[in-house]
C-alpha cells in the first residue's frame, strides 16, 4: 500500500479507535495503536521516498511557472468565481 494511503487509513483507524493490524507493534491484540508510533514510521517512509525519487517539493516554483498557472486559474474559473461571489453578496452571506 503507499505509503500516504497507509498513513491516511491508519490515522483514520485512530480516529475511529479501531484497532489497526499493521500498527499494532508489540501490543496485545486488538490495542489501538500510538498515533506517534504511526506518525514516526510514516515520517520514516515520506524521508526514504523523497530521497530515493529526488523529489524537488523542498524547491519553491520559479515565478515564470507560478505566473502561468495564475493564468490558467483566471481563463479556466475566473468567471464563474467572480459570478459566485455577486451571488453570495446579493444572497447576505
Amino acid at each position: 500500500m503507499a505509503g500516504a494511503l497507509r498513513w491516511f487509513i491508519s490515522i483514520a483507524f485512530v480516529l475511529a479507535g479501531a484497532p489497526f493490524p499493521h500498527a499494532q507493534g508489540e501490543k496485545a491484540p486488538g490495542a489501538r495503536p500510538n498515533v506517534l508510533w504511526i506518525i514516526g514510521e510514516e515520517r520514516t517512509a515520506l524521508d526514504t521516498w523523497i530521497a530515493e525519487s529526488d523529489d524537488q517539493g523542498r524547491f519553491p516554483e520559479p515565478p515564470e511557472v507560478l505566473e502561468y498557472w495564475e493564468a490558467q486559474m483566471e481563463k479556466n474559473y475566473g468567471e464563474r468565481l467572480r459570478k459566485r461571489r455577486e451571488e453570495e453578496a446579493g444572497d447576505g452571506r
